[in-house]
């Protein structure tokens, strides 16, 4: 069994924290916000966030293919890993 975490704060990779405010922006909560709340909430978030969990589960499930795919062994998929 494999955990998956985002336990480094400061560890983001592309695409991390866009994600997770593009998912935060279509909530009500969100839209409710004045300008200046919305401004501090983007500066406020660390790039490491929950959404970030799919990225790091793809890029876990392409490290194990690595070694496979040089064995010839049957790859993985994210499924199969996140199980």
């Amino acid at each position: 069994q494999i955990m998956i975490e985002t336990d480094a704060p400061y560890m983001g990779f592309n695409g991390c924290r866009e994600s997770y405010l593009r998912d935060v922006e279509q909530t009500p909560e969100y839209k409710g916000y004045n300008g200046k709340k919305r401004k501090k909430m983007r500066k406020a978030i660390f790039p490491n966030v929950p959404s970030a969990l799919p990225l790091v589960l793809s890029g876990v499930t392409d490290a194990l293919n690595e070694g496979r795919t040089l064995r010839g062994e049957e790859l993985y998929s994210e499924a199969f890993v996140g199980e």
